[in-house]
């Protein structure tokens, strides 16, 4: 099973193919994203993770359209931003684009407006979450299913490359 990591940065995973701009230490590929083509051939990949990348690159289409390329035909990508109503989303110069939960449905074939890309993904999981209120680990312990969390600043998804 290929999985690739991309733009990494100290999230260094073994078993995976780790890619960043940066050569950081036990970085396999160092690569900009913001450049096409990405060094991996066509239908190569059966996971892709961008954790916190996504919102710092220039064209989260032309982005999206080259995971589509390296995933294989029901291959993965898991995508995780900070949710636009959360300060981290502005905090950070560094941010270009900010997202809610609908924000990937452009790539879904069902949704009405997905004809700005052919790069097609069924979205499997939409979670909104925050890693960082106080006692937001313990509500497993404590029996509570928020199904929205109390001030959410994360979004996460989890979707499969139609082809």
């Amino acid at each position: 099973m290929v999985k690739i990591n991309l733009g990494c940065g100290k999230d260094i995973r073994k078993g995976w193919i780790n890619v960043d701009i940066i050569p950081l230490p036990n970085i396999d590929i160092v690569h900009d994203l913001n450049k096409t083509p990405y060094p991996f051939p066509d239908n190569y990949a059966d996971y892709i993770l961008m954790s916190h990348v996504l919102e710092h690159l220039d064209d989260v289409v032309k982005t999206m359209e080259e995971i589509y390329r390296i995933l294989k035909p029901r291959g993965k990508v898991e995508i995780i931003v900070p949710y636009y109503k959360a300060k981290d989303a502005y905090r950070d110069p560094t941010h270009k684009h900010f997202f809610t939960e609908d924000s990937m449905k452009y790539f879904d074939p069902s949704f009405p407006y997905s004809y700005y890309t052919k790069a097609r993904f069924k979205i499997l999981k939409t979670e909104l979450y925050n890693d960082s209120f106080p006692f937001y680990h313990l509500r497993k312990y404590l029996n509570i299913d928020l199904k929205v969390p109390i001030f959410p600043n994360r979004i996460r998804w989890i979707m499969e490359a139609i082809k």
